[in-house]
């Protein structure tokens, strides 16, 4: 408007124009004040319930790390775990973490408006609470927590106990800090509201006023400028109308949010449950497999899951077993060869199969494993555990060997072994079976057993056969027929042998030549026969003896010299056949076994002189010398003085009796722990060819015979027993017509009881 203009207008309307100006002007600074302070009350209340909304989902992923934590610490299964780490360090990364100093970083990865940045900050590093060093303690203690790597813990253990003790510590202070915020900010909004209502009481003063002493008066002018800025207020009501109702469905979608939340956590649990339910039959499955399982980490090679088969056979519990590698356990070569062995199927990333692998366990020794390694690859084909499954063969190598061995056996058995079908044919036989008929293995596979049996057996073979269906097994001694027609003497053994379904499918026959043991049957019979004679004999020659003794004597009157002569003749061949009736039981004796031996220390030495002492008359009656070639302090000797004295007493008369003229020697030396006694005589001497007849029973020599006649033929024998009973050895050295050297050795002590066998 220009000058001209307003020097032209009425003074009271331009007055009444500057009235409603300013009271227009002022009018509209108290609504665009009533508005602002609308405006930023409903800001302000946005900010708030985004602010709190924020606080309230670290307040859930605070609990939700501290219950995944849980459910790690609780678990046993390795992927569960792996996967259970990732989700707890994915939602600690969404906890909200102000970094240290002034600048308002944010270390984590949570999702803030950059307008709520600046209150959340001082939220955070408020004093006295400091809600950012308790969290970034609580994320500290989580992560700690983790590194312990906890396996299979219950709820009271006290690492999980003091994560829960403090998330709840977290929590309350995290929920009291929002407490504290909305109690600051509701001062805020209540001076908002108390300053939008003096604003409104202000308006509607000027409005009176401006109605009373301005409106009123030109109100038909104004009319329409009054409507105008009715409008404008009901515009702005319906815009806070608006952005109210807005805030509301904000909070009601934050509602429906947490619900799902709620929803998919539910969710989460019953899936868990049914993977801890899986676990668990997946868990008896593996821990009731008979073979050994375990696990290792692809990384350190460390195991990490063992079942119960494994713990029985390496003789460990499977927590001494968790968390450690081969070298705790074995020998460094063998858990060398288990990690290379590891390190090629992870390499490879295929099953490697070892069909033996030894192994040292702690309480079964060395074990013989058959052993398959399987990588166990993630999503991205890498490896990140070795699953390990081990059979036990040790047993059954043991088995496999037996069968080889006693087939291997029955092979080289010195007895006849063989296998005749149902029809009573060979169907298999070793080497010494064929060799017992005269045929080679092959030769006598097929043929009937009634054919290798003499046929006056055949029914004592046939009888044999029904015995051994009816019991199992028989025995027989048959005639049998070799090859060549020659006849033996067999004995056999019939053994039932069955097919899978238990129904008689032949059966084993064990078989040797007993035609040498027939033989000596009937000599040991022989033998019985003379020992029995022989006792018969002793009481009559005793008697006769002793009659003659007494007639000798003249007890019974004088008799004439030739009667004497014919007496003394009959006194001396009684006397002869008395030796020999004793040295034939005596020899039996021995020969049976039953014969006592007293067995003490005893002086060598002092036996020797003792029997040359009672032997000096008889070689001085021959004009023979005597020597005697012992050393001085010989020790004493475990041993029976009188069958050692018995002993030297034989090779000194036979010395004496078959050296018609020289001398004897008699010596004894210590050699290797034990004492030899050896008697050198320059008689006779024997042939070559007759020693190995001297120590035969009854063996005496058609030489000696001339020389010396009478002898019975066992002093020899005899001697030979004794000595090999004391653990000794007689041996004889002679050339003929120039003299024979007996000797024998006797250990200084016995290390076993001295007992004679038969021969």
């Amino acid at each position: 408007m220009t000058a001209t203009s307003a020097e032209n207008q009425d003074p009271v309307i331009f007055l009444t124009k500057m009235r409603f100006s300013l009271a227009f002007i002022f009018l509209l600074l108290l609504s665009a004040g009533t508005c602002l302070t609308i405006l930023h009350g409903a800001a302000r209340a946005e900010k708030d319930a985004i602010i709190i909304s924020i606080m309230e989902n670290q307040d859930g992923f605070i609990h939700k790390s501290t219950f995944l934590a849980s459910d790690y610490a609780q678990s046993n299964d390795p992927r569960e775990r792996s996967l259970l780490k990732k989700e707890i360090f994915s939602t600690l990364s969404m906890v909200l973490v102000f970094a240290n100093g002034p600048r308002q970083d944010i270390l984590s990865k949570a999702s803030v408006p950059k307008n709520c940045e600046r209150d959340l900050y001082r939220l955070y590093r408020g004093s006295p609470a400091k809600l950012n060093d308790e969290i970034i303690d609580y994320i500290s203690s989580v992560k700690n927590f983790l590194m312990g790597s906890p396996i299979h813990v219950s709820s009271e253990y006290p690492q999980l106990k003091n994560l829960n003790a403090k998330t709840l510590r977290t929590s309350n202070m995290l929920r009291s800090a929002v407490k504290d915020y909305r109690k600051a900010n509701l001062k805020k909004i209540t001076l908002l509201k108390d300053l939008g209502i003096a604003l409104f009481a202000l308006t509607m003063t000027s409005l009176f006023i401006i109605g009373v002493f301005i409106v009123l008066p030109v109100i038909r002018n104004i009319e329409g400028y009054f409507r105008q800025l009715k409008n404008i207020n009901l515009d702005l009501e319906e815009k806070v109308k608006g952005r109210t109702a807005e805030l509301e469905q904000k909070a009601t979608e934050l509602a429906v949010s947490n619900q799902q939340l709620q929803d998919q956590i539910q969710e989460r649990i019953r899936a868990e449950k049914e993977l801890r339910e899986a676990n668990v039959f997946l868990d008896s499955v593996i821990e009731n497999i008979p073979d050994m399982i375990f696990i290792k980490d692809a990384k350190d090679l460390r195991f990490i899951r063992f079942n119960r088969a494994g713990e029985n056979l390496l003789g460990y519990n499977r927590r001494d077993l968790l968390g450690k590698n081969d070298y705790s356990f074995f020998p460094k070569d063998q858990a060398e060869f288990f990690i290379q062995k590891d390190r090629i199927t992870l390499e490879n990333k295929v099953m490697l199969e070892i069909s033996e692998e030894p192994i040292e366990t702690k309480d079964k020794g060395r074990r013989i494993l058959h052993t398959k390694k399987i990588p166990i690859l993630d999503s991205s084909g890498a490896p990140v555990f070795l699953l390990g499954i081990s059979e036990d063969i040790t047993d059954r190598i043991a088995s496999e060997r037996q069968l080889r061995e006693l087939s291997l056996a029955m092979e080289n058995a010195l007895d006849g072994i063989v296998k005749i079908d149902r029809n009573m044919k060979f169907v298999q036989a070793n080497r010494a079976a064929a060799a017992l008929f005269g045929y080679s293995p092959e030769e006598l596979i097929g043929l009937n057993r009634l054919s290798t049996v003499c046929p006056e057996d055949h029914d004592k073979l046939k009888a044999s056969f029904e015995e051994m269906i009816a019991t199992g097994r028989s025995e027989a001694e048959v005639k049998a027929i070799k090859k060549d027609g020659t006849i033996f003497h067999q004995y056999a053994m019939l053994v039932k042998t069955a097919d899978p379904r238990g129904e008689f499918d032949g059966f084993y026959c064990f078989s040797k030549d007993v035609t040498e043991r027939k033989y000596r049957e009937s000599l040991e019979i022989k033998s019985e026969l003379i020992q029995m004679v022989s006792h018969e004999l002793r009481t009559p020659i005793h008697s006769v003896k002793e009659g003659l003794s007494i007639v000798l004597e003249g007890l019974t009157g004088e008799i004439s010299p030739e009667q004497k002569e014919v007496l003394e003749i009959a006194k001396r061949c009684a006397d002869r056949l008395a030796r020999l009736v004793n040295d034939v039981l005596a020899f039996h004796k021995l020969e049976a076994g039953v014969i006592e031996f007293r067995v003490s220390k005893a002086s060598i030495e002092k036996v020797i002189e003792d029997v040359v002492e009672s032997m000096e008359p008889l070689a001085k009656e021959k004009h023979l010398r005597f020597e005697k070639k012992i050393p001085q302090e010989l020790p004493e000797i475990e041993m029976d003085r009188d069958k050692i004295t018995q002993v030297i007493t034989n090779l000194l008369q036979n010395a004496i009796k078959f050296t018609p003229e020289g001398s004897i020697t008699i010596r004894a030396a210590l050699e290797d722990h034990q004492v030899r006694v050896a008697v050198q005589d320059t008689g006779m001497g024997i042939r070559q060819k007759d020693i190995p007849k001297i120590f035969r029973k009854f063996g005496q020599l058609e030489a000696a015979k001339t020389v010396a006649p009478g002898g019975t033929g066992l002093g020899l024998a005899i001697s030979k027993k004794i000595i090999e009973a004391h653990h000794g050895k007689i041996e004889v050295k002679s050339e003929y017509k120039k003299g024979s050297t007996f000797s024998f050795t006797l250990p200084l002590t016995q290390t076993s009881k001295i007992s004679a066998s038969p021969f």
